[in-house]
């Protein structure tokens, strides 16, 4: 078993060390899909794949991992076991590229991610902010892709976002700050449904009444900004 906490780690780039990189392209669009930029591109420059393939293996990585959030298998666009039969057929993304999946999945993200655009924290302070995002499917499907967006727009702050459920709690994204990797694990594991990495982690279900004490904990562990 390899078990790395390292901010700057994900499954897809401990696989590849122990595939040792016989399917370092796939690998590649993981780290994208978990918003590790830096070190998919520290990767791809390794292993000589060209400048021009870049922003679809990141667009494809962001697809991959957009269809793994949602309460129940009806709101994907495709089962992840599903979608992971037709990407390992495929072998390369480049041929899974010229699929009709592969259209699904783009043209969904990108309407999803047009629907939220329009959406404004409703706690917003220096190191933090907190959105809230309604009891729908699209959103479910959005709340993990939305989440890494904000943290690159604004690499300062913190962010949760928080997804109503059909019983009013809510399933919860935590991204730390992109300029400050560390924490999003500790605030998540305080709560029982709670985990995840230090960059990256989640609330299964947060009940309505511990949404203050969320905010707490975000604004004891990012409200400084000590990191600037």
């Amino acid at each position: 078993t390899t078990i790395s906490e390292a901010p700057e780690v994900c499954t897809a780039l401990l696989v590849n060390g122990h595939l040792r990189g016989t399917r370092v392209e796939w690998a590649i669009v993981g780290a994208f899909g978990d918003n590790l930029d830096e070190p998919a591109q520290r990767l791809a420059k390794k292993v000589g794949v060209g400048e021009p393939e870049i922003p679809f293996l990141r667009h494809l990585g962001h697809c991959i991992n957009y269809n793994g959030y949602g309460a129940e298998l009806a709101d994907l666009h495709f089962r992840p076991d599903a979608l992971y039969a037709e990407l390992y057929q495929a072998e390369t993304p480049a041929a899974f590229r010229e699929s009709r999946s592969y259209s699904i999945l783009s043209d969904g993200y990108a309407a999803d991610l047009d629907a939220s655009a329009a959406l404004q924290p409703v706690e917003e302070r220096a190191g933090y902010a907190l959105y809230q995002l309604p009891n729908a499917a699209w959103a479910r499907r959005v709340s993990g892709v939305f989440s890494n967006d904000l943290v690159r727009a604004h690499p300062d702050r913190a962010h949760a976002v928080l997804t109503e459920q059909a019983d009013g709690a809510f399933l919860v994204s935590v991204r730390a700050p992109f300029a400050h990797r560390y924490g999003a694990s500790k605030i998540c594991t305080q709560f029982e449904t709670g985990g995840g990495r230090e960059a990256a982690a989640g609330i299964n279900r947060l009940p309505d009444e511990h949404v203050e004490k969320l905010i707490a904990a975000l604004a004891a562990e990012y409200g400084s900004q000590f990191w600037l």
